[in-house]
C-alpha cells in the first residue's frame, strides 16, 4: 500500500513537470500549478482517507467482538443464575427442614426423615412457599449403634392381626399435634402434611 502511494506521487510529479514544460503561457502556468498542487495534496492525503476507512473497519470488527463477548457473558450469567437458583432452593429446604426438626423436637418428637416440596418457579407469585411435606417421626431419638438389634415379636395365630395396621390414639394425637405446630408456623394445610409415626 505504501509502495503504491509513493509510485503514484513520483508518477504524478514527472507528469506535472513534463506538462509544465509543454505549457508556454505564463498565465496558464499559474493555473496549472494551482490545479496540479491540489491534485498532489489529494494524492498525499489518500492514505489518511484509507486509514480512516481502516479505522471504521477496525471499529466494526471490535464492536462485533464486543457483541459476541456480551452474548457469551450473558449466557454464562444465565448459567450462573440457574446454579444460584438451585443452590438457593437447596439451602432454603435445608433451613426449613432444620427448623421443623427444632420445633418438633421441643415437643418430644424426633424427625427421622423429612422431604419438602416448594414452589421453585421464580416467575410464580408463590415462589418459595411450601406445597407438600412428608415426615417420618419417632417419639424417642434413635441412637444408631452396631450392637442395637431389634427383633420383632413373632405372632403365631391363625388370624391376621388387623389392629397392628391401625394407628393408635396416641399416634393420632401426636400426628395432629405435629400438623398443628407446622400449620401454625408455615400456614401449610394439614392435607399437605403427610406424617408417619414410628414407635420406639
Amino acid at each position: 500500500m505504501l509502495n503504491t502511494w509513493v509510485k503514484n506521487i513520483v508518477f504524478f510529479l514527472l507528469l506535472v513537470k513534463i506538462l509544465e514544460n509543454l505549457i508556454t503561457g505564463v498565465s496558464i502556468r499559474k493555473y496549472f500549478k494551482l490545479f496540479s498542487g491540489i491534485i498532489l495534496i489529494i494524492i498525499l492525503i489518500q492514505p489518511l482517507l484509507n486509514y480512516n476507512q481502516l479505522l471504521d473497519e477496525f471499529d466494526q470488527s471490535i464492536s462485533k467482538h464486543d457483541i459476541d463477548f456480551e452474548f457469551n457473558a450473558l449466557a454464562k450469567t444465565k448459567d450462573n443464575q440457574n446454579a444460584h437458583h438451585v443452590l438457593t432452593m437447596k439451602l432454603y429446604k435445608e433451613k426449613v427442614s432444620d427448623h421443623i426438626c427444632q420445633i418438633l423436637s421441643s415437643e418430644g418428637l424426633y424427625v427421622q426423615h423429612i422431604a419438602i416440596e416448594v414452589v421453585e418457579d421464580p416467575q410464580n407469585s408463590n415462589y418459595g412457599m411450601l406445597q407438600e411435606m412428608y415426615l417420618t417421626l419417632g417419639t424417642n431419638e434413635k441412637k444408631t449403634s452396631k450392637t442395637d438389634i431389634k427383633i420383632d415379636k413373632i405372632n403365631i395365630k391363625n388370624q391376621p392381626d388387623f389392629e397392628k395396621d391401625l394407628k393408635t390414639s396416641q399416634q393420632l394425637l401426636l400426628e395432629k399435634k405435629a400438623k398443628n405446630m407446622i400449620y401454625n408456623f408455615y400456614n401449610l394445610s394439614s392435607d399437605n402434611i403427610h406424617i408417619i409415626i414410628e414407635e420406639g
